[in-house]
């Protein structure tokens, strides 16, 4: 029988002496299962009769399947019934619906909550808050009117020491709204500097921290538990002669197929050459890449299991088309795959390869059985990778773990990469801004 560690303990004795808090605790040290025995210590206790969770719309089953655990931990299956019927977990996404009959009045709103949603709860839990990171966004807006409707609130994240201290805000607010009049008053508070672009990159470190710690509790994976080390490799693949001629095509929007009808430069579209293909009016273009047999001669290399993260779906199918033309075993999670596939790949050492999108894979999955990660293509942000790495890296991970990157250099896809895993994320005029320089820098060697 599996028993909690000692600080989901001490977290949950905060959680009873708290109806209130943020649960900052990095992936792996088991904040599900401290959420999920809070709701039963306190269904039984009579403090509530019922719990929402909010979450990913990838988690929902996630959330299902620790339910389903709960007799691991000495639950009976009466009781953990109790916990199933007792707990409602929607997604981010469908805690809203838009107001059909909004009218610019004074206290109406263009998107409400979800009518079922909308009454009190015993307790409401968003999972991988920083989703409300983003005080602009329609799921930040309704989520925080929504902490009217429970006293006790909790939120909880899974990388604490790689946060934008921007998105505390939605998360303290939360928590406790009279923290902040609105992001504004947030802003003008504790952001101490912003860039060109007006993003903040200095902050009142010192009283964000204090806040952190008042309003939530800190819990670090190697803290916990006895970790093993972990190493990053750069993988450079250098552009065909193809390749980088349409990179540069691109760059001077001297393209047939695609229309710039916008002043950017088509980043979006140099990331995509960086991986062998762009999408044209005509479909998808197809370029001669090496990305493909720099990640199989990796994973034929290597005795243990891979994890192979991917941005692009044209990337995934390539990926795909690769082992299998190889033969090599995997199994695909993307956006079309609604089973818990992960408990496969963990169970049957069959499997060599588990194959994903940042978008579907990258939190709340054990990928533990891998020590091996290869990211196909860099991720925009920051957090993302952050997670992904994590997915290996949890507690059960006995073997060291490696760290792949493939990437095109001196591209802007190298940029992109290195700004990830310095802690950033990256931004649309940030992009543009690279693209840009990328620009010139072509032109420059023309002259």
């Amino acid at each position: 029988m599996l028993t909690l560690a000692l600080h989901q303990k001490r977290i949950l004795r905060m959680m009873a002496e708290r109806p209130c808090l943020g649960i900052f605790a990095e992936a792996g040290t088991g904040k599900t299962m401290i959420a999920l025995t809070w709701i039963y210590d306190s269904l039984m206790a009579g403090y509530i009769e019922d719990a929402l969770v909010v979450c990913p719309a990838a988690l929902t089953g996630s959330w299902r399947s620790a339910i389903d655990k709960l007799p691991m931990f000495g639950y009976s299956d009466f009781e953990t019934e109790i916990v199933r019927n007792a707990v409602t977990i929607v997604s981010y996404n469908s805690v809203w619906v838009r107001n059909k009959s909004f009218r610019r009045l004074k206290g109406t709103h263009k998107y409400e909550i979800r009518p079922e949603l909308n009454r009190p709860w015993g307790a409401i839990f968003c999972d991988e808050s920083h989703r409300l990171g983003d005080p602009s966004s329609v799921q930040t807006t309704v989520v925080l009117r929504m902490s009217a409707l429970s006293d006790h609130r909790y939120v909880m994240t899974g990388t604490p020491h790689n946060m934008r201290y921007t998105k505390l805000y939605g998360q303290l607010k939360f928590i406790e709204p009279r923290l902040f009049g609105d992001y504004r008053d947030f802003k003008r508070r504790y952001v101490l500097g912003e860039d060109y672009f007006g993003n903040p990159v200095k902050y009142d470190v010192k009283a964000l921290e204090s806040l952190m710690h008042d309003w939530g509790t800190v819990a670090r994976l190697r803290e916990c538990f006895d970790m093993p080390s972990s190493t990053e490799t750069d993988i450079p693949v250098p552009m065909t002669p193809e390749m980088e001629r349409t990179y540069k095509d691109m760059l001077m929007r001297n393209v047939p197929d695609v229309e710039f009808s916008t002043a950017g430069v088509g980043t979006q579209k140099l990331y995509q050459i960086c991986s062998g293909f762009y999408y044209g009016s005509g479909g998808t273009n197809v370029l001669r890449c090496g990305k493909p047999e720099a990640m199989t001669e990796l994973i034929e290399n290597r005795d243990g299991k891979t994890v192979v993260f991917a941005l692009f779906t044209q990337s995934i199918d390539v990926i795909c088309a690769a082992l299998t033309k190889k033969g090599i075993p995997y199994l695909l999670f993307d956006s079309s795959v609604t089973d818990p596939v992960w408990r496969d790949f963990q169970s049957d050492p069959a499997i060599k390869v588990f194959v994903t999108q940042y978008q579907k894979g990258s939190e709340g999955i054990d990928l533990y059985a891998a020590d091996t990660m290869i990211f196909y293509e860099p991720t925009p942000g920051a957090y993302n990778l952050e997670q992904s790495k994590a997915r290996i890296m949890r507690k059960g991970q006995t073997k060291p773990c490696m760290y792949y990157y493939l990437y095109a250099p001196g591209s802007i896809e190298e940029r992109r990469m290195r700004t990830a895993r310095s802690g950033v994320d990256e931004s649309r005029r940030l992009a543009d801004q690279w693209a840009e320089e990328e620009r010139q820098k072509y032109r420059l060697n023309e002259k």
